[in-house]
C-alpha cells in the first residue's frame, strides 16, 4: 500500500483547484449583460432580441453574452428604465410612454397630434 503524507494531498488539491478555476475562467464570458423586456417569448420583437443576443455573442467570440429576460421577469418597463439608470440592467426594450416619466421633452414627441406631419420631428 502506498503511503501519502498530508503535504502531498494538499499540493494535489491546490493543483486540481487551480486547474478548475482556470478552466472555468476560460469558458466564462468576459461581459455578462441583461436585456429585459415585457414582451412574451412568442412575440416577434422578443425573437429579434434573442437574435441580437446571439449575434453579439458570435461577433465577440463569446466574450460578451447577453441574457434575455422576457415577459416581465425582472419587473415592469418603469423598473427596467430605473435599472438601466442604476446599472443593474444593461439593455432594455421599453415603450415610449414610460420614458415620459424620465424626460421632460419626450412626452411632447409621443403625443399623436404632434405626429401628423412627417417633418414634425425635425422641429422638435
Amino acid at each position: 500500500m502506498i503511503r501519502v503524507n498530508r503535504f502531498t494531498v494538499w499540493v494535489i488539491c491546490v493543483i486540481v483547484g487551480v486547474v478548475l478555476v482556470v478552466g472555468a475562467m476560460a469558458q466564462a464570458a468576459k461581459y455578462n449583460w441583461k436585456l429585459a423586456s415585457v414582451l412574451p417569448e412568442s412575440h416577434p420583437v422578443h425573437q429579434a432580441l434573442v437574435t441580437f443576443a446571439d449575434k453579439v455573442k458570435e461577433k465577440t467570440n463569446g466574450e460578451a453574452e447577453i441574457t434575455v429576460y422576457p415577459a416581465g421577469q425582472l419587473g415592469q418597463e418603469k423598473d427596467y428604465i430605473e435599472g438601466v439608470k442604476l446599472g443593474s440592467i444593461e439593455f432594455t426594450k421599453v415603450s415610449s410612454a414610460p420614458l415620459g416619466q424620465f424626460s421632460n421633452t419626450l412626452p411632447v414627441a409621443c403625443q399623436s397630434e404632434n405626429c401628423s406631419s412627417p417633418g414634425i420631428f425635425l422641429a422638435l
